[in-house]
């Protein structure tokens, strides 16, 4: 049966900068339409690249060759943005650069609740949004474990959602009140949750990896990058390799091409599977005993949630600098930059009976939020429910006062 209402406009507002923005406002979107269908339109705008002017519509494009090449510059400026003075001058400049554009995107979307997955992308919406009247719903979701952007922070929002009971410590810190700080988790892609329905985790792997095509009897190491496959993946592998561990190694490239090409070209020790951009990540996960990769807070989730022991060799300066400290310090996995010395780690790893990749695994799934894009579409429902009843409420009370009114002047003029 078709519905009496129009669908819900949920705006997302995010930029392309490392993959985890859109992802996270994708996971969300997907928990809305499985709990309310088509009642609910999802819309997710790259406000960088789609609504500032030339040339600052390109700066999304400067985020990978920045992290890739300059990597220590990013951390500077991370770092001297965290400062108040410096913070209240990138929010008055962010103000004045992106409040035409938001204008625009407000005009032609016309949102019923706005959701900011992006720190660069809360104060100047926000204050938008209520000078064109608007009085629907702004939430937002912070997509950074730990290491927070004061930016990310405005008390005027209905809600901020936050991963961590950590994250949550900062933003109280940094102002926002308590009461609207909701520790949900990191929403990822529901089909994790979906898998771990359908395919309860054993210890025991081997039919998943024979369900992807790998030797069933060997262990499997998970060796990521995020989606644009950057880092020293290719000398991560090789130390690997190098160590002749019994085991089997899963190497996902990303976007990158040529690394995909020169690491299916090379000749390996152990058996070696390559893969380029995949979308079945939840698959492979489930088929592998470990997963080594850069401190990206969607995969951490993600292994997490699929009971993988966590290894890092790198993170970005600045925003992931927590996450390194939030995986060792639960006892999810450990980190080590040295190539040799995360291939020498691993075959500890694999090498006592599993032990301790079990006691890893049973950390993660106690600490792991598979539900948490569930959780925070529920919250975003709830939060235009109310903002829905307070609107009739006042309606109905103006209706009220004005067939008083008229009643009194009846009165009056009998």
């Amino acid at each position: 049966m078709a519905s009496l209402y129009p669908p819900l406009n949920v705006l997302f507002l995010m930029s392309d900068v490392g993959g985890g923005h859109r992802a996270a406002a994708r996971a969300i979107a997907g928990a809305l339409r499985q709990l309310r269908g088509d009642q609910v339109n999802s819309i997710i705008v790259d406000l960088m690249a789609d609504y500032l002017p030339w040339p600052l519509n390109g700066l999304p494009r400067t985020y990978s060759p920045l992290i890739r090449y300059a990597h220590p510059l990013h951390g500077l400026a991370w770092h001297l943005g965290c400062r108040p003075p410096v913070a209240k001058t990138l929010l008055e400049l962010l103000d004045m650069v992106f409040s035409p554009g938001v204008r625009r995107c407000y005009t032609r979307y016309r949102p019923d609740a706005v959701i900011s997955v992006h720190p660069m992308m809360v104060h100047a919406p926000l204050r938008v949004l209520r000078e064109m009247g608007y009085t629907v719903p702004f939430m937002t979701v912070v997509t950074d474990l730990v290491s927070m952007f004061p930016t990310w922070f405005c008390p005027q929002v209905d809600a901020c959602v936050v991963p961590t009971p950590a994250a949550a410590q900062a933003a109280r810190h940094l102002g926002m009140p308590a009461e609207r700080v909701k520790v949900l988790g990191q929403p990822i892609d529901l089909r994790f949750r979906e898998y771990l329905h359908q395919f309860p985790l054993p210890d025991d792997r081997r039919a998943a990896r024979a369900a992807l095509g790998l030797r069933p009897d060997l262990p499997t190491i998970l060796l990521v990058s995020g989606g644009e496959g950057m880092g020293p993946l290719a000398e991560v592998a090789q130390a690997i390799d190098a160590q002749r561990l019994a085991t089997q190694l899963v190497i996902i490239c990303g976007r990158n091409e040529s690394l995909q090409q020169a690491l299916r070209e090379r000749s390996w020790t152990l058996p070696v599977r390559v893969e380029g951009f995949i979308e079945n990540m939840a698959a492979w996960m489930a088929a592998s005993d470990c997963i080594v990769t850069k401190a990206g807070p969607g995969t951490i989730a993600e292994a997490m949630a699929m009971g993988l022991p966590i290894l890092l060799f790198s993170y970005i300066l600045g925003q992931e600098e927590g996450n390194v400290a939030y995986v060792v310090e639960n006892g999810l996995g450990a980190y080590t930059p040295e190539p040799t010395a995360a291939a020498a780690l691993l075959g500890d790893w694999l090498s006592d009976g599993q032990e301790r990749l079990l006691r890893m695994r049973r950390q993660c799934q106690r600490l792991a939020r598979p539900n948490a894009a569930l959780d925070i579409a529920r919250t975003v429902l709830d939060l235009v429910s109310r903002r829905e009843r307070v609107r009739i409420f006042r309606a109905a009370a103006r209706s009220d006062d004005r067939g008083r009114d008229a009643a009194f002047w009846r009165n009056l003029g009998a």
